[in-house]
């Protein structure tokens, strides 16, 4: 049973769903940061007071919706891959600046648990970059 599903499996293309799915988390993450349709805002000028603006949010979700494209075109995939493990990789990092965001007395926040699940993400980002001429 286990030889059959994994044959199955095998001839899946998990190559072009994983770059597919990381590109559609992308589209529609910078469309929710453009039409201020989600939380994250709060956050984000939490961690970087730069970014505390309306038009600051909307040009990262414009961003971001970008490179979620970006992922869909063959010639700059690999290009596009790299900015996205960078760019989460720095919210990382400005995350770990900003413990209060990710913890509290309760345990992991919801913006921590957010931020956790960035590594697969990147991790993500980066097959897709390795595997970028291949698929």
């Amino acid at each position: 049973m286990e030889a059959r599903i994994h044959s199955l499996v095998k001839k899946l293309p998990v190559k072009s769903l994983l770059v597919w799915s990381l590109a559609l988390v992308f589209i529609v993450f910078g469309a929710l940061k453009i039409f201020d349709l989600g939380p994250v805002a709060v956050y984000v000028s939490e961690m970087v007071p730069l970014m505390a603006s309306a038009l600051a949010i909307k040009l990262l979700g414009t961003i971001e919706l970008l490179l979620g494209v970006g992922l869909l075109i063959k010639k700059v995939r690999f290009w596009a891959a790299m900015a996205i493990a960078a760019h989460l990789m720095g919210i990382f990092l400005l995350s770990l600046l900003n413990l209060h965001l990710l913890l509290d007395q309760a345990g992991v926040t919801l913006f921590g648990e957010f931020v956790m699940k960035n590594i697969v993400l990147v991790a993500t980002a980066l097959f897709s970059a390795a595997n970028a001429d291949s698929q």
